[in-house]
């Protein structure tokens, strides 16, 4: 205490002084008071230091000097950074914290103002990414700081780029965010190369290139490493990063010889860097052992791979000032999966838990069986990669051993997995790097399917079943689940009016920046407005991120309710979505497991299928025997005799051995996985058939009346989703030919009688447009589009609709537009070609017309998965719309229409490509009575959607 106080009086005796330099070099008092806190940390004064801390800042707020105040905590936590008190990086967090939660009494006014608080944030991150490896807080920072000079300042410096944008992208790269971290790397890199910065180019293009590599593109990676290498006065710091990520591409494709030379030279320069703190060479180093051995692991190098993971693992073990954590997770992920490779199961299973150790400080496991609790882990790639390589080592483990016990733990292992790869999307800021996230959840689900029906086998304990039937079901259509998560959370959540307002005009705002830079990249030799694009695109996308943070700061409950995903469990399933005569029939594709869960209201069967048939093959070859026989030029014998066998042959392969063991009702709800949701079951043979008359072909549809679901979770949600749309609106723009689109003759007069008809709305010709659709979108109870339509396989979400202008002219309605309309509606019929046709995605399925109108709030679709014949299918729609009108329900009135072409079709006109293609997805029962509906409304509907197909075939033959 007396040691104290005299500290404070000697702080408190010097400050007259202090004061006479204040005419000196020293604006204010404030600054007076911050020398003198910066002069107390040097002498390790720990109190005199919070003091004049303190004083400093009553002293700026008096003066109302802002900008000062900003920087007072910026500077006195950079002071605290380097210098060496023992919990300096802990004081250096909590004063800049301090600067930014203590209230001055008023917001940033000025430029300078501004300016400062950004660089406080700034700081911070650094300091959370550098000191702490806290990279979700960094991210926080680092993304507040960009937000606010978007806001606030209209052109980027060397400094926003280098010291904001840089790191903001490499922390997107950790948290698997890669299209928007390529994204901003590209703005870097034009920038720095437009300045002539060579230096600066080197270390952004190596950034890129570990963001292409680590997105699945290493070629692409490779050619940024080989352009950064050419360029002139590279330092040994550049070489050395360089040569370590060439070394790391060229082991993604194989060159491994090729790779350890790059290694090698990547180390034959550590030594030559200069200016660098010993810490982080010490972190190169270990890292560039753990490229060497994983290098070495791939040409099973045992031994040399394993001292290369030993000496790196040395050097990381001893952290010095930096923590190593996640270099050290990374290393320690890579030895175990070197031991599994090696068939050493249970030291690579002890390897992966000391992993996550290293990325839980103070956590330590106490046996092999043991996992870290889910509130323990947080957004990192790492514990992924952990947790996946733990499960399958114990896998391979009990593969060669045996012993129940090893299973549970896997299967449990594959639940976390799922839950931090929620957590990891949670910061991605765009559709397409969500999309990329779940590219592989069907793989990464087997194991747990696998471990979970392994333990039912040999416990039977009911609960394992249906473990495996959640874990399947959790990997079906996650983003689709989530987005219908976020709408029901705003509802539940009773969000006000505005914030909605406010939130989808900002969705728009982003979807049109977005259509904006998808138009650019189809052109030629506009780099100038696409470089534009790009930064407007993520400039939208931060400030959407800023307005969710800001939503789910400011309404908790919204923020608990969104993220609440949760699967249906199978009593809910079989109490909410099933009826008698009903199962749902859910498969499950995977490369070593097929199988198919059959619920009905009191069981659940799991059916293994043969996992060694070719499905996406086979698929394939027959989806193009069915289409390619509507063409007079095809070979329709060859087209035939393919079909008959490869038909057959899916049965047997899917729904034969569901037949052998259980005695299926009539209703099928299918939830088809992986390749299967582009197949028409339908179609399928129940029998060889050895003639090609088609009308008395074994069709599947003579069995069963199918309907399909995206997840049976999903389906429950529509099941029970109360629509308040009334009547009809029909759009038909008017096409003659021009425009790159084909004439539609018949569309137009259709469209305005089935409006009549049904007193509903008909936009005609020029009033066709999107603002009229936007304007009934919550208002319609079924939409009706007599237009053209265009699928696009490889950007699912820029399939469109065709509208007008209103200018004489089109537009288009991209599916992500689709997205943001306030649908109220129990059925959309698309009749366009392929509309069910689009960019699939491994685990998602396909992102095309059908589904966008689902996800706003569509209950059920009608759509085509290929394009369709004029005259026969005109048979099947007007079919369709009459068992509606007599009250079937929707698939039921589907299947009446299909077999009824099958029977007045004759020997070819009943072939399955003039009925198979109608694809009923969602909601399956009866249209809700609308009040003003009848027989002949609804056979005017099918007349219109009937038109279109019938006039756009002919176009495009």
């Amino acid at each position: 205490m007396k040691t104290t106080i005299q500290g404070l009086l000697l702080c408190f005796a010097l400050l007259p002084f202090l004061s006479a330099h204040a005419s000196v070099g020293l604006d204010s008092l404030g600054q007076v008071y911050q020398a003198q806190a910066i002069a107390a940390i040097d002498e390790q004064d720990r109190d005199c230091f919070f003091a004049m801390l303190e004083n400093a800042g009553a002293a700026f707020q008096s003066t109302d000097d802002l900008e000062g105040w900003l920087k007072l905590y910026k500077e006195a936590g950079k002071a605290l950074r380097q210098s060496d008190w023992a919990d300096a990086v802990q004081q250096s967090v909590q004063v800049m914290q301090q600067g930014l939660k203590k209230d001055f009494g008023r917001s940033p006014d000025t430029p300078e103002e501004w300016d400062a608080l950004i660089w406080l944030h700034v700081n911070l991150g650094y300091m959370h990414l550098h000191y702490r490896d806290d990279y979700q807080n960094a991210l926080v920072q680092y993304e507040t700081a960009s937000r606010l000079f978007q806001r606030h300042f209209e052109e980027e410096d060397y400094y926003t780029v280098n010291y904001i944008y840089r790191p903001l992208a490499n922390l997107y790269s950790r948290f698997g965010d890669f299209q928007t971290a390529i994204g901003l790397l590209r703005t870097a890199y034009r920038f720095f190369k437009d300045t002539g910065r060579t230096a600066a180019q080197a270390k952004v293009l190596n950034d890129l290139a570990i963001a292409e590599e680590l997105a699945g593109e290493p070629d692409a990676a490779l050619g940024h490493i080989e352009a950064a290498l050419n360029l002139e006065n590279l330092s040994a710091k550049d070489l050395v990063l360089l040569h370590s990520a060439r070394a790391r591409v060229l082991g993604v494709l194989g060159r491994h010889e090729a790779a350890l030379h790059a290694i090698d030279a990547a180390f034959a320069h550590l030594p030559k860097v200069e200016q660098v703190p010993p810490a982080y060479l010490r972190e190169w180093e270990g890292s560039l052992w753990n490229v060497r051995g994983s290098i070495n692991a791939a040409l099973q190098r045992w031994a040399a791979s394993a001292q290369d993971f030993a000496e790196g693992e040395a050097i990381l073990r001893t952290s010095g000032e930096v923590s190593y954590r996640r270099s050290l997770g990374k290393l320690l992920v890579d030895k175990g999966e070197m031991l599994r490779q090696k068939g050493a199961y249970q030291t690579a299973a002890a390897c992966h838990q000391s992993a996550m150790e290293a990325l839980l400080p103070g956590y330590r496991f106490n046996h092999w069986q043991e996992l870290p609790a889910l509130e323990l882990l947080y957004a990192e790639n790492t514990f992924s990669e952990a947790l996946t390589g733990w499960a399958n080592s114990l896998w391979a483990w009990y593969e060669q051993e045996g012993g129940q016990e090893k299973l549970e733990p896997v299967l449990q292992a594959c639940k976390l997995i799922f839950e931090v790869e929620q957590m990891l999307r949670r910061r991605y800021q765009g559709e397409s790097a969500k999309l990329s996230s779940v590219q592989g959840i069907r793989a990464r689900t087997e194991l747990g399917v696998r471990a979970a029906l392994e333990l039912w086998a040999q416990t039977r304990q009911p609960g394992y079943k249906e473990a495996a039937f959640e874990l399947a079901e959790q990997s079906k259509s996650l983003l689709l689940r989530e987005a219908m998560q976020k709408a029901n959370a705003e509802r539940q959540a009773d969000l006000p009016a505005a914030v909605l307002q406010r939130e989808r005009a900002l969705q728009q705002a982003l979807a049109d920046v977005e259509e904006k830079w998808f138009r650019l990249q189809l052109e030629e030799g506009n780099a100038g407005s696409l470089e534009e694009a790009e930064a407007a695109l993520f400039e939208h996308r931060q400030a959407y991120a800023a307005w969710i943070d800001s939503l789910e700061q400011h309404y908790p409950d919204y923020y608990q309710r969104k993220y609440d995903l949760e699967v249906a469990t199978l009593a809910e399933i079989q109490q909410d979505l099933l009826r008698p005569g009903q199962a749902l029939v859910e498969y499950f594709t995977g490369s070593s497991l097929s199988c198919a869960f059959v619920v009905t209201q009191d069981q659940l069967e799991v059916i293994p299928l043969d996992a060694s048939y070719p499905l996406t093959e086979q698929v394939s070859t027959w989806r193009s025997a069915i289409e390619g026989f509507q063409f007079s030029s095809a070979d329709r014998q060859a087209l035939c005799e393919t079909y008959r066998q490869v038909g057959h042959e899916l049965y047997e392969v899917l729904l034969s051995p569901l037949e052998a063991q259980l005695e299926l009702p009539e209703q099928l709800i299918i939830v088809p996985g992986g390749v299967l949701g582009l197949l028409p079951f339908d179609a399928l043979l129940t029998e060889p058939a050895g003639h090609c008359n088609f009308s008395e072909m074994p069709y599947l549809i003579n069995r069963y009346e199918i309907s399909y679901a995206y997840a049976a979770t999903f389906q429950r949600t529509v099941q029970q989703r109360a629509v308040k749309g009334k009547g009809l609106a029909a759009f038909a723009p008017d096409f003659d030919g021009r425009g790159g689109f084909g004439a539609l003759a018949h569309n137009q007069p259709q469209a305005a009688a089935i409006a009549s008809l049904f007193r509903g709305q008909a936009f005609l010709g020029p009033d066709a447009t999107r603002a009229q659709l936007q304007a009934v979108a919550g208002e319609a109870g079924v939409l009706h589009f007599s237009t053209h339509a265009q699928a696009n396989t490889e950007t699912g979400n820029f399939s469109f609709i065709v509208f007008a202008d209103g200018k004489g002219g089109y537009d288009s309605l991209f599916v992500k537009d689709i997205y943001l309309l306030p649908l109220q509606a129990e059925m959309v019929v698309l009749n366009g070609c392929e509309t069910f046709v689009g960019q699939w995605y491994d685990g998602e399925g396909v992102i095309n017309l059908a589904r966008s109108f689902l996800a706003a709030g569509a209950n059920s679709v009608i759509s085509s998965l290929w394009s369709i014949n004029d005259d026969e299918s005109s048979h099947v729609m007007e079919t369709f719309y009459t068992g509606l009108s007599a009250g079937q329900a929707r698939s039921a009135a589907l299947r009446s229409a299909k077999l009824e072409q099958v029977a007045s079709g004759g020997k070819l006109g009943a072939h399955p490509v003039y009925w198979a293609a109608f694809h009923a997805v969602g909601k399956p029962g009866k249209l809700p009575a609308s009040g003003g509906g009848s027989r002949l409304l609804l056979w005017g509907m099918l007349v219109s959607g009937l038109l279109l197909g019938v006039v756009y075939w002919r176009f495009q033959l």
